[in-house]
């Protein structure tokens, strides 16, 4: 007995016992098609009047006409639903008679509905039509005649008349109407007891009568309409409303308890009949199963052992000529054709390699050529813009500038996220980690999504609850391009309340939380939420826009940093966006500004030793000048990397202390000269904030120390003692008799104390300069410029005591390096007016 007369007889078997599955089947399809048909219908209904509801306040929101028209239109509907809701009920032997009163309820409503709207369009679907228009018209005129008579107290009166008429408009309240009534008389006792002409007096008298006509009526027409939720008109439309809502509600439970009684019994037969039919079909399985067996055991042995072989060149030895026989040369000609089709494989994986490689490289050299066309048209429309904003002739063009410019900023961010995405992808993205101080990180972000805060109207906060005395270790761009985007989002998707930012920190562990009261989230999408191109659902992306990037880019590059993002949200309650980073400290301290001491020790600690100074600003350089001094240093300037070079080859030094970022030649580039010619004198870069990067490159040069701007006194001693020799006994410091002299600006306290009257005006005339360099750049667009000013300023202005400058500069900085071009605008308006401030 073959193999193939056996599944025969199983077949048999199944026909039979399906044939009798079908038939019951068949009944119960017609029952349960009545009621799934019948339940589609019924759950329909409450979304329908929920819709026809939303119409309603739509309306109500927007007073426009078209959603009277569609709320009609929905009622329509609606009532078609009701009637056959009836006819259905009757097929299943259900009392239709709740639908019919749910049908009386909803004519009540659209009837309401309807007055309402008449009352709407009286009152006036906006201040030019209806009563408002009037009403509008009305006082124009008498403000007009008020005008021409020039009365101070008549004003007043007519002033405070305007401002009752606004609060009844605004806050419905009676209240309001007898005041402006008695206002109203007050008007008309001044105008009597005034000293105008008699025509005038008959003038004002007929304007205000009508105003005070007009105003009457609209209060009446607001009356009739509903001064709140539970007056008028308004208030029987909203009872009705919820009368309807309710009764579907009732209506739709008690179908739902009969519906889900049908289907049990439907399938309690069903299941019947299944159980008898797979008892049969057990039984014969079990029958065939001990024929069959024994060959198909040998069988998988030797499948089995090719398997454990882990390739393709074994083959089956074929024992039968059954259909196992037959399985087993079939087998024999797969491993043949996949033998062939893994060699295939192996080959277009190295050329999706070789592809993948290609990707990045064309990628890599795109980058520059994809940046640069889209900053032109970011550059372009801006400027577009601010020459449209003069002439008013050319204010209907602003709206398409706006656009163009928005679209390409949108490109920019878009175009760099694929760029980090496809980084991520090949395993190539790297961190440039240093030491930075997380607090001025937290103040440019801070500084960043103030404006975007003012402009949508929510409350923004930083909360730093750890304030840590040293710089942390680690990438602070990508820190800041993770909490960019988390904050971005957060932004996004809260249209009203508060958006917070809170960082705190353990013995392992930093955490950055952002908390939001948008939109939130279900479980389900935050299942799906780190994914690329991810969004809650299709209508995200067309009403808050965005590509799905971000929050993937976010976790890739938390991951990386050895960190991690969990979220926690709930709809329409909010989201919550934590990031957890390794703890890492370093021992550098954080920059401070201490102020003056007046109890500061006689006792000076001094230094033999001669130092070069490498500094582009003028009054650093005259800063730290002075600081060295006064500690018995001798000390030579240059205002950039070649002149330095020039000085340390010619000259002898104990020490040289290089800026990093300088005209002509920077600092890196100096060092690097000056090892390649021999000299082999210590130096110590002076920088506001130094890359992973950078550092690496001074290290490899030799560098062992860094001083950060403004300098630290006891890190600036620190340095000293290392490479300074010191005299054997400390000197008494001699006071310094200097020529009075008026001073052109007070000197803030939290300057250095050798800044004076001669430092302040350098600063002063410095500051000027780069205010008229910072006005150039933005109005010409001049980003690179834009950034060398706001590095300079950055520098100088935390040393002469103005940490508010300072910390401005930094986030303008900041911004152009992260590329957010659309906050650099509002940073540098800042800047010029902090700057201006700073000016006497």
């Amino acid at each position: 007995m073959t193999i193939h007369f056996r599944v025969m007889m199983m077949l048999l078997v199944l026909v039979i016992g399906g044939l009798g599955l079908l038939a019951n089947q068949y009944h119960a399809a017609e029952e349960r098609a009545k009621l799934e048909t019948l339940q589609t219908t019924a759950e329909h209904l409450v979304p329908d009047i929920l819709q026809m509801r939303r119409s309603e306040k739509d309306f109500l929101l927007r007073h426009n006409p078209q959603y009277v028209e569609q709320l009609t239109v929905q009622s329509e509907h609606i009532k078609v639903e009701l009637q056959g809701l009836q006819w259905r009920l009757i097929e299943v032997d259900q009392d239709p008679l709740q639908l019919k009163k749910m049908a009386s309820l909803l004519d009540h409503y659209l009837s309401h509905f309807l007055t309402l709207y008449n009352i709407d369009v009286e009152i006036g679907l906006d201040e030019t039509l209806g009563l408002r228009g009037e009403l509008r018209k009305s006082i124009h005129a008498v403000e007009r005649l008020f005008e021409r008579i020039e009365s101070d107290s008549l004003l007043k009166e007519l002033l405070m008349l305007r401002r009752h008429e606004k609060d009844f408009l605004l806050r419905q309240e009676m209240s309001y109407w007898k005041r402006h009534t008695v206002s109203y008389g007050l008007l008309q006792q001044k105008i009597r007891a005034s000293a105008i002409t008699p025509k005038q007096k008959t003038q004002l008298d007929a304007l205000l009568g009508d105003y005070q006509s007009r105003f009457s009526k609209l209060v009446k027409a607001k009356q009739s309409y509903g001064l709140s939720q539970n007056s008028g008109i308004y208030a029987e439309m909203r009872e009705a409303a919820h009368q309807l809502e309710d009764d579907a509600k009732s209506t739709i439970d008690r179908l739902e308890i009969y519906i889900g009684q049908r289907k049990e019994h439907i399938e309690k037969s069903s299941s019947f009949i299944l159980a008898t039919v797979m008892m049969a079909i057990l039984l014969l399985e079990l029958f065939i199963a001990r024929r069959i067996s024994t060959s198909t055991r040998a069988l998988v042995k030797q499948i089995n052992t090719i398997e454990q072989l882990n390739g393709f060149s074994a083959r089956i030895e074929v024992t039968a000529e059954d259909e196992l026989g037959q399985l087993a040369r079939s087998f024999n000609q797969l491993l043949e054709h996949l033998e062939d089709a893994n060699d295939n494989l192996q080959q277009s994986l190295e050329k999706e390699r070789q592809a993948s490689e290609a990707k990045d490289n064309f990628l890599a050299s795109m980058s520059h050529e994809l940046r640069t066309p889209l900053a032109s048209v970011i550059g372009n429309s801006e400027l577009l813009i601010d020459e449209c904003e003069e002439s008013c002739a050319e204010q209907s063009r602003i709206g398409l500038i706006r656009s163009i410019q928005r679209a390409g900023e949108h490109q920019l961010a878009l175009v760099n996220d694929i760029l980090d995405m496809s980084k991520i992808e090949s395993g190539k993205l790297s961190m440039d980690e240093a030491p930075y101080d997380l607090s001025l990180l937290l103040k440019d972000l801070e500084m960043m999504f103030l404006t975007k805060a003012d402009d949508q109207g929510i409350q923004f906060a930083v909360v730093h609850n750890s304030e840590e005395p040293y710089q942390l270790q680690g990438d602070s761009q990508r820190i800041g391009q993770i909490l960019i985007n988390l904050l971005g989002n957060a932004f996004k998707f809260t249209e009203q309340g508060q958006v917070t930012l809170t960082v705190w920190s353990d013995s392992k562990y930093l955490f950055c939380s952002v908390k939001d009261s948008g939109i939130g989230m279900s479980p389900e999408t935050i299942d799906t939420l780190f994914g690329r191109f991810e969004q809650v659902d299709g209508s995200i992306s067309r009403r808050f826009g965005g590509n799905g990037l971000g929050l993937y880019l976010s976790l890739n590059l938390a991951e990386i940093m050895g960190g991690e993002i969990d979220v926690s949200s709930n709809m329409g309650e909010g989201s919550i966006f934590q990031l957890r980073l390794p703890y890492r400290p370093t021992d550098i301290p954080v920059q401070s500004n201490p102020a003056d001491s007046q109890a500061e020790s006689v006792l000076q600690q001094r230094y033999s030793g001669e130092v070069l100074i490498a500094e582009d600003t003028p009054e650093l350089q005259l800063l730290e000048r002075r600081i060295l001094e006064s500690m018995g240093v001798v000390v030579t300037t240059a205002e950039n990397g070649q002149e330095a070079v020039a000085q340390a080859t010619t000259n002898h030094f104990d020490l040289i202390l290089m800026d990093m970022q300088m005209p002509v030649m920077d600092g890196i580039e100096a060092t690097r000269v000056l090892r390649q010619q021999g000299v082999t004198t210590p130096v110590v870069p002076l920088t506001a904030n130094v890359m992973q990067k950078h550092r690496d490159a001074f290290v490899a040069e030799g560098c062992k120390e860094f001083l950060a701007k403004p300098i630290d006194r006891q890190e600036l001693r620190r340095v000293l003692n290392r490479f300074l020799a010191q005299p054997q006994e400390p000197r008494i410091a001699e006071p310094v008799t200097e020529p009075a002299a008026e001073p052109s600006i007070a000197v803030p306290p939290q300057a250095e104390e050798e800044v004076d009257d001669e430092l302040m005006a350098i600063f002063i005339d410095s500051t000027t300069k780069n205010r008229e360099k910072l006005k150039t750049a933005l109005s010409e667009k001049a980003w690179p410029a834009l950034r060398e000013t706001a590095h300079t300023v950055k520098g100088s202005a935390a040393s002469f005591g103005y940490p508010e400058l300072s910390n401005i500069a930094e986030a303008l900085q900041f911004a152009l390096d992260e590329e957010r071009m659309g906050v650099v605008p509002e940073l540098a308006m800042d800047l010029l007016i902090e700057m201006g401030s700073v000016l006497p």
